[in-house]
């Protein structure tokens, strides 16, 4: 008598689990090659066992039941080359993608290990170096619906070009409305990069010296730390060259509540 498998059997072997083998069956793309009339026992042949290995394998690449289905009914060696050689492809595409979404995984806990010794409220100077970033302008007025979406639309912008952008969104404030205590209309939202590139999105942020200072609480209470920085600006004869830099640092992923946001905030000043 030839060698035979039960589903368990098969599953224990191939290290999956019988509900993966009865949904193949179910499936079309592995089924048993005898089925006991008495009692309902699925048994494989000892011949099934590589085409198990080969559906597994070409799961791991990434191919669905359906694609594997096809897969494996393909007339020629030729058709199944073109096959394998197209899934390579899309598996590289989807390495690259992972490793992208690391390095901006990397740069968000970065960012937030680095202001975890930070005191909220705290306005210090340093010096930066030049930053690449992803810009879009802002629609008027500028308030939170018209910032929100403007990030989302940069996103999708950043997404659909491939550009080597960094998960952690930022917006700017003008200086006329810091002026007017308007904190919270944004005119341009931004997300750093990992690189410059060749894109007309992308921009600088320019290299010098910077008031630094991290909000602490709702996004609405911003203003209150905008006028410390702004007075610390003015007793320490600084003047301001540009509009701010916002880099949510806490937020929503991180925290469960308003109060616990924070917002890193950079000025760009001179003597």
């Amino acid at each position: 008598m030839k060698p035979r498998f039960t589903t368990g059997e098969l599953a224990r072997l191939h290290g999956i689990s019988k509900q993966t083998l009865i949904f193949y069956d179910k499936a079309g793309v592995f089924c048993p090659r005898e089925i006991d009339p008495h009692n309902g026992y699925r048994y494989f042949a000892a011949d099934q066992l590589e085409m198990l290995d080969h559906i597994l394998m070409l799961k791991d690449m990434g191919m669905s039941l359906q694609e594997i289905r096809s897969f494996l009914a393909l007339p020629d060696t030729a058709d199944a080359v073109q096959v394998m050689r197209r899934q390579q492809q899309l598996l590289r595409e989807r390495q690259t993608r992972l490793r992208e979404a690391i390095a901006r995984l990397d740069r968000k806990l970065e960012t937030i290990e680095a202001l975890q010794g930070a005191v909220p409220g705290e306005v210090t100077c340093v010096t930066l170096p030049a930053v690449p970033l992803a810009v879009r302008p802002v629609e008027a007025p500028g308030d939170a619906v018209a910032t929100d979406i403007a990030l989302k639309t940069l996103l999708r912008e950043v997404s659909e070009r491939r550009m080597p952008f960094v998960y952690q969104m930022g917006t700017r404030i003008s200086p006329e409305a810091m002026q007017r205590k308007e904190c919270t209309r944004a005119f341009e939202v931004f997300f750093p990069l990992q690189k410059r590139c060749r894109d007309s999105l992308c921009h600088e942020r320019p290299a010098g010296a910077y008031l630094r200072c991290v909000h602490s609480g709702p996004y609405a209470d911003v203003g209150a730390t905008y006028a410390a920085m702004l007075t610390f600006m003015e007793q320490h004869h600084l003047h301001l060259t540009g509009g701010s830099y916002e880099y949510c640092v806490l937020d929503s992923m991180t925290v469960r509540t308003p109060e616990a946001y924070q917002t890193e905030i950079l000025l760009p000043v001179e003597e």
